[in-house]
């Protein structure tokens, strides 16, 4: 299993005993509605054990009656968000401020966009669009229960999103073959694929952002195909484009790669961030800070 990754993935034995048994729960207080102190004294006095995440204050890995954490009467009120620890990193990477202008381009089901909105404190104005009717049902769901109010959804192909105005920052989290989170390995052929669609909504992101902003590339898959390879094909069209070093306090990270399986990537894509459940202790994951200069 994965073994095609066994030249880039460090200490490899030991990743593939993690991934045996990874089924880590992770919970966001919502930080419109409670304080994460109040939220942890709350839920423990219910019977959940909650340990408290040293790189974000408002996240709790569950360690206790994980199963219910999805059914309390503090979810259905939005006072907290289950949501993957790997999954909470692109927006600490964008590092959202009170009153920019920002675009969700792949944002359904919403919890990045909640999370953004929240690091916002409910100001300014997100545009979350997904190109999913199904998705975007529980976009609408997941923002009213959070008490998200910032926040303009739309429906559109997120390759061809209209060029009518300009973002301060953009986050593409963009459709993968999942590997990190599933665990299940994808063939060469399924990421290749997807590869083109991943390139164009990022080329679009770059299209719309404005002068010295922000573009943050995600994923939740472990193939270069899709990660270094998408980077390094912007850089290579785009020359106001740049990798910018960038970090998450306190979560161990690897470098991005440079090469692989004869296939050779722009030098500045070690700047990019790989995370890995034996080194992060999150699920897999890939992220990429671009300036558009």
């Amino acid at each position: 299993m994965f073994e095609k990754y066994r030249e880039i993935i460090p200490k490899f034995d030991k990743f593939l005993e993690s991934v045996k048994d990874f089924r880590l729960v992770s919970i966001r207080a919502n930080i419109l509605k409670t304080r994460p102190s109040l939220l942890k004294k709350c839920l423990e006095e219910k019977g959940f054990g909650l340990k408290s995440v040293k790189w974000y204050s408002s996240a709790f890995i569950v360690e206790r009656k994980k199963e219910l954490v999805g059914k309390t009467l503090e979810h259905m009120l939005g006072y907290y968000y289950v949501q993957r620890l790997e999954s909470m990193i692109p927006a600490l990477i964008l590092k959202p401020k009170k009153h920019e202008l920002i675009l969700d381009l792949c944002a359904a089901p919403g919890s990045k966009t909640t999370q953004i909105a929240e690091l916002m404190r409910n100001t300014g104005r997100i545009i979350a669009n997904d190109i999913s009717e199904k998705r975007l049902k529980a976009l609408f769901s997941n923002l009213e229960r959070q008490g998200v109010v910032n926040v303009s959804v739309t429906k559109c192909d997120g390759r061809k999103f209209p060029k009518i105005v300009k973002f301060r920052k953009i986050l593409v989290d963009a459709p993968c073959t999942a590997e990190g989170r599933s665990f299940k390995e994808r063939s060469i052929a399924e990421s290749k694929k997807l590869c083109d669609k991943q390139y164009k909504l990022l080329k679009r992101a770059v299209e719309l952002c404005e002068s010295n902003g922000i573009v943050v590339y995600s994923t939740c898959t472990l193939s270069p195909i899709e990660n270094e390879l998408v980077i390094s094909r912007i850089l290579g069209e785009f020359e106001n484009v740049r990798v910018e070093k960038t970090k998450v306090k306190g979560i161990k990270a690897c470098n991005g790669v440079e090469e692989w399986k004869n296939m050779k990537f722009e030098s500045s894509v070690k700047k990019c961030l790989r995370f890995y459940p034996h080194i992060s202790c999150t699920g897999g994951f890939f992220a990429a800070k671009l300036r558009v200069r």
